[in-house]
């Protein structure tokens, strides 16, 4: 018996290099000047384009139905009445930055840049999956910005109906707007990007502080700009509940802007960058946790990083958590955007953030609890994770007591967190990142730094230490080329 036809609804995401025939063939010529067979040196570009799609969609329900001569088409289908809108962008924005730091990682991928579109519609599926057909698969990889399309690249372009399917409850609501159209057949569609024309307002009504909680927040601000790091600090002031104690690394005219315009309703001890020998992310950190420890009054200890806004109940619910969940180590879902931030865009999307007090949430499916106060998390669930993420790590005093310090070897950026709370869950800890209403934090999205080249000399030492680290990072390390 022959089956039918399978219609889908749901989000398609189109990646399309951007002027790939003249890439593609300067790469080929260049493989053979250098005596390589022909096409050698495109093969180890497309594989690592499959790699970086690979890796950016494994996280994610959406199923790669069928790749193009210069690109990708991937499906997220929606599911039990489900949108899966957040999904697709959550997708495409993580892919956007993954791919940014890939064009710095390898030279042969600096030239390469994406045209990611995103459009709602419906496809036909046969039986075994493959693709058939739909007319959302064609209007989402045509989509072009006919001026600046530049400008547009390694961003993320949404249709009209992408817009509307957008849930209120979204950071992403509201914040697209129309940067272009294009005509495609005899339609004419709107495109979205993300941008901050509109002046957004957030809620302005003061968040009361009922007390504070013995809790210190190591705050990572090395190379970070001043208008991120107070960001930061805004968002901890306006914490439902307070932390006792933060310090903060940073330069000494960040610390000085910051002593002359800010009083904070908690204590603040600065250490000067260029009071350190080495700026280090794991030597920072055991500088920022050492002279927290010598203080001797915090029973919770939360590593953030300066560029990286809590939302206003972020301390409130980590402190439930930790009540009935000693042996966990929590970080929270993050969210990102697909360009480098301006003052100006910073100061309004943190507006918006805190002024919402809590209510963005992250709607992955069945990862979602819609209790913000919830106290106990069954830890046997699939929020059990072999490390955590380092922008917000909270952590129990007597588990940073077993852990020790942070390993030194790592250099730069990259793997150091890894390596820190994969020996937590080595012990036995619960590494959990839960998806709690008002838990949540929101990285404020800058330039890709001069120390991302130093990604694969780090994951080449976390190997060396941690060889069963081997399978689990599998997908990534296929990308760096360590697989």
């Amino acid at each position: 018996m022959i089956e039918t036809v399978r219609p889908m609804c749901g989000i398609v995401v189109s990646l399309d290099i951007c002027k790939s025939t003249n890439i593609f063939e300067k790469i080929v010529e260049k493989g053979t000047k250098d005596k390589n067979s022909d096409g050698f040196d495109l093969y180890q570009v497309v594989d690592k384009i499959y790699k970086a799609i690979e890796w950016s969609v494994s996280s994610f329900s959406g199923e790669i139905i069928r790749f193009t001569g210069d690109g990708a088409l991937i499906f997220f289908e929606e599911s039990m009445g489900m949108s899966s809108t957040e999904l697709a962008l959550e997708f495409s924005i993580n892919f956007s930055n993954l791919w940014k730091k890939c064009k710095e990682w390898f030279d042969m991928l600096r030239e390469i840049n994406f045209r990611i579109c995103l459009d709602k519609g419906q496809v036909m599926s046969n039986p075994d999956g493959g693709l058939w057909s739909g007319l959302v698969l064609n209007r989402a990889s045509k989509m072009r910005h006919v001026e600046g399309e530049e400008k547009f690249f390694n961003r993320v372009t949404i249709s009209e109906d992408v817009l509307e399917s957008i849930s209120e409850q979204s950071i992403y609501h509201n914040l697209f707007n129309e940067t272009g159209q294009c005509k495609i057949g005899d339609i004419k569609m709107k495109l979205y990007n993300i941008s901050f024309e509109s002046e957004e307002k957030g809620n302005e009504n003061e968040v009361q502080k009922a007390y504070s909680i013995p809790c210190g927040i190591c705050l990572n601000g090395i190379d970070t700009s001043f208008s991120r790091i107070a960001s930061v600090l805004d968002s901890v002031k306006n914490q439902t509940i307070l932390p006792k104690r933060v310090i903060l690394a940073t330069t000494g005219s960040n610390i000085e802007k910051i002593k002359n315009n800010y009083t904070f309703p908690f204590e603040t001890v600065f250490i000067s960058e260029e009071s350190l020998r080495n700026i280090n992310r794991s030597s920072v950190r055991n500088i920022l946790m050492k002279r927290m420890l010598n203080f001797n009054d915090c029973e919770m200890f939360c590593f953030l990083d300066g560029d990286t806004v809590i939302s206003p109940l972020c301390l409130s619910i980590a402190n439930n958590l930790f009540q009935s969940n000693p042996d966990c180590i929590f970080s929270s879902p993050r969210i990102d955007f697909d360009f480098t931030l301006s003052d100006t865009e910073i100061e309004k999307i943190v507006k918006i953030f805190l002024g919402k007090k809590g209510e963005f949430y992250v709607s992955n499916g069945l990862n979602y609890w819609g209790n913000r106060n919830v106290k106990s998390i069954d830890t046997t669930y699939n929020y059990k994770e072999k490390f955590l993420g380092s922008y917000l790590l909270f952590v129990p005093l007597t588990i940073i007591l077993e852990n020790g310090m942070w390993d030194e070897n790592f250099v730069g950026w990259g793997e150091e967190d890894i390596d820190y709370t994969y020996r937590m869950s080595l012990k036995g800890y619960h590494l959990l990142t839960p998806k709690i209403e008002g838990f949540l934090s929101l990285h404020l999205t800058h330039d890709v730094g001069n120390d991302s080249s130093l990604m694969l000399k780090n994951a080449r030492y976390l190997l060396s230490k941690y060889p069963d680290l081997y399978e689990y990072r599998m997908g990534f390390y296929a990308l760096l080329g360590l697989v």
